[in-house]
């Protein structure tokens, strides 16, 4: 009998902390607070739908705003593939779905809040790679590039140490700094480092 009192009472306390907690957010959902810069102007709509815009590339893909499809997949003035590979991997990109190719783009809107922490340019050298390209390297076919990964650099070493250094730290998924080559691997795989 004192048992299921007790029980009783856990649940009750645990009903009553769950409306509390409930409370607690619908309150700061419709009563924000306010920092000390004030709050920002209210967007419409119409100006929502333009900032989106803004970032649709020609194949109407959404990417993040200081990223482009075009770096991702291995364009970029810091692209580390030869023209003849470049083309090859466009070809092969275009050929997955629509969601299959916004998912892959997943990797870049990941790295954009690291971006805008970091303060400075970060650059890929290595992006989107089809598992075809990966074989035809003689690789094994199932690198994170053919789908969620990417390899960066900044404009100098120094830059580039500072954010392999952050990411080592902070990143969510895989990470490997080559020190050799002077470029920083990430994807969106398990946290490692290796």
């Amino acid at each position: 009998m004192h048992s299921k009192k007790n029980n009783t009472m856990k649940k009750s306390s645990l009903y009553i902390i769950g409306i509390s907690v409930t409370t607690v957010i619908l309150f700061f959902i419709f009563f924000p607070i306010k920092n000390n810069l004030g709050s920002p102007p209210e967007r419409t709509d119409d100006e929502q739908f333009e900032k989106i815009t803004d970032r649709i590339d020609k194949y109407g893909l959404i990417t993040p705003k200081n990223f482009t499809l075009d770096e991702y997949l291995n364009k970029g003035p810091f692209s580390a593939h030869t023209d003849e590979e470049k083309k090859e991997i466009e070809k092969d990109f275009l050929k997955l779905s629509k969601v299959e190719q916004q998912k892959c783009l997943s990797i870049l809107f990941a790295l954009q809040p690291y971006r805008e922490y970091i303060g400075f340019n970060i650059h890929i050298t290595s992006g989107y790679r089809s598992i075809r390209h990966e074989l035809n390297q003689k690789r094994s076919g199932h690198s994170f590039h053919t789908r969620y990964g990417v390899d960066l650099r900044c404009n100098t070493k120094e830059k580039t140490l500072q954010l392999a250094e952050f990411l080592r730290k902070n990143w969510i998924g895989g990470y490997k700094y080559y020190e050799n080559l002077g470029i920083i691997h990430i994807d969106l795989g398990p946290h490692r480092n290796w």
